[in-house]
């Protein structure tokens, strides 16, 4: 990330004429914008950052920097999404299910087994379901600039092994924030407790849970795989995850920056997509290298039970919407 020299001068003024980057760029005022991620810096996705936060100052001649705060270092997933509307917080990644507190309808794209496949989920995200809910973020000060996935999540325990929906009984898995997260695990008998993520790994040393269930990828990169013996197979949750900006700060750049933002972002999305699920098959290698018990499990036995979930959400946003997902999820 250094200024840019005579070369790249002309460079760039090429590529405005040709319509790539905004005109007029030297004249806007130079900003550093602070990105929250509750991943660390090992992450995938901090790659994904690292490479838009360079795109952006490379783009806007210097204009645009980026700083990226990994590991919570800016508060809670909570946190943010409060920053992110007041403006605190310049941008976030954030996972969809666990915005529900500010728009309950998020909640749908984490049902359990809602969609079969990655292009499913895709498709659901990237049509008018998902413009809707974009919308609603939007209309809370929060502008959705590209969409990913965390992962599927599997279930990780310390003391027992998950093979079918009973081995849940009385066990207190750590969940993030998010309704449907803890009905989903209180219905298959398990006590849903509440750890950010920064405390987790204590939290399963010390016995103050007896399992979670994350992506592969956050399974490794936060080293939280030395604490459990046992993987399983779930996939409840395609695990959609979105970057974000505050629309204070937003608004409140040069329209040349904001586009440089948004036109950078949406040109990274499927890139974003296609690392997450290459490194997701390298971390699930990664843990089976390491011994750890990797367990396939019955998905029908679990989804068989897990039909009040549905019934609950659809009481809280009607049936409509998660009749909608179904039906383009099987499009």
């Amino acid at each position: 990330m250094t200024m840019i020299n005579r070369r790249n001068a002309i460079a760039f003024g090429t590529a405005a004429a040709a319509g790539i980057f905004a005109p007029a760029i030297g004249r806007a005022a130079n900003v550093t914008l602070r990105i929250s991620t509750p991943d660390s810096a090992t992450h995938p996705n901090h790659a994904i950052l690292t490479k838009f936060a360079n795109l952006l100052e490379q783009r806007s001649a210097g204009s645009v920097k980026v700083r990226i705060f990994p590991d919570g270092q800016l508060g809670t997933i909570a946190n943010a999404l409060t920053g992110l509307q007041t403006g605190t917080i310049d941008m976030a990644v954030n996972g969809a299910s666990m915005s529900e507190g500010i728009v309950p309808e998020l909640g749908v794209l984490g049902l359990p087994f809602i969609f079969p496949d990655e292009k499913s989920a895709e498709r659901v995200i990237d049509g008018d379901v998902g413009k809707m809910l974009t919308g609603k973020l939007s209309e809370k000060g929060i502008e959705v600039l590209a969409w990913s996935s965390w992962g599927w999540r599997v279930t990780q325990t310390s003391n027992r092994a998950i093979r079918a929906p009973k081995d849940f009984q009385g066990l207190k898995i750590r969940l993030p924030a998010g309704p449907v997260f803890a009905d989903t695990f209180a219905t298959l008998g398990a006590i849903p407790t509440v750890v950010d993520s920064t405390e987790l790994y204590l939290a399963v040393s010390q016995g103050t849970v007896d399992g979670f269930e994350v992506p592969f990828l956050s399974l490794v990169a936060s080293k939280w795989y030395e604490v459990v013996k046992y993987v399983s197979l779930t996939n409840h949750a395609y695990n959609p995850v979105w970057l974000a900006m505050s629309k204070r700060r937003l608004n409140g750049l040069a329209p040349e920056q904001a586009k440089i933002i948004r036109d950078t972002a949406r040109e990274l999305q499927p890139e974003w997509r296609t690392h997450v699920a290459a490194k997701s098959l390298e971390s699930e290698k990664f843990i089976k290298d390491r011994g750890i018990e990797v367990i396939p499990v019955d998905v029908s036995a679990f989804r068989a039970l897990l039909t009040p979930v549905y019934d609950r959400f659809k009481q809280k946003v009607g049936v409509e919407l998660v009749d909608r997902v179904l039906r383009d999820a099987k499009a």
